[in-house]
């Protein structure tokens, strides 16, 4: 009697568990072609604009967005691809760049990723930099951890390309094509 009891509390126990998994999964948020990025907010503690200001994903509406979300030791797996970018001299007024460094990803101290990006914001004023020192936007719009996250946003807020993986010349060349489409798009209004 004893083992059946023991019994029936386990699969009670596993079917609570597995319940609550997939309970967690139908409720957190994640990016998606052609919808809008669940809302964000990063602040004070959590993180925010490089320059001391809070920052939220209703930023990304009214111009076209090319947001990467990277760990600190991933920014250089990027760098050759936002080289092209500010080689092609995109209005600034109609294409942005945010960089949102995840903090949490790395040993390094809070204090020494700011005091470096402070100074390469201060350096390039064409990118809009932002911490993430809580995995909040990680968690929210369930992006990988691994890898870089590249997404393009358009100017209505839609995110039109989302791509997670090492990038190489060829993503690379169908994300510049895919810029180019939004940005010809805007132009014929």
């Amino acid at each position: 009697m004893r083992i059946n009891k023991n019994h029936n509390f386990i699969k009670t126990i596993s079917r609570l568990v597995i319940m609550i998994f997939f309970l967690s999964l139908s409720v957190s948020a994640q990016v998606e072609i052609n919808k809008n990025p669940p809302e964000v907010f990063l602040d004070k503690e959590n993180g925010g604009n490089i320059d001391g200001y809070s920052w939220s994903s209703k930023e990304l509406k009214g111009k076209i967005n090319l947001l990467l979300y990277v760990a600190p030791d991933q920014q250089g797996s990027v760098q050759k691809f936002l080289e092209r970018i500010d080689k092609r001299n995109y209005q600034k007024e109609r294409f942005q760049v945010t960089l949102i460094l995840n903090t949490e990803a790395t040993w390094i101290p809070n204090s020494l990723i700011e005091d470096k990006v402070r100074g390469k914001a201060e350096e390039d004023t064409t990118k809009i930099y932002v911490l993430d020192k809580d995995e909040v936007v990680l968690n929210e719009w369930n992006l990988s951890e691994d890898n870089p996250n590249i997404l393009l946003i358009n100017d209505g807020g839609l995110v039109v390309f989302l791509y997670s993986d090492e990038l190489n010349e060829e993503v690379e060349n169908e994300l510049l094509s895919r810029i180019e489409l939004q940005i010809n798009k805007g132009e014929s209004k």
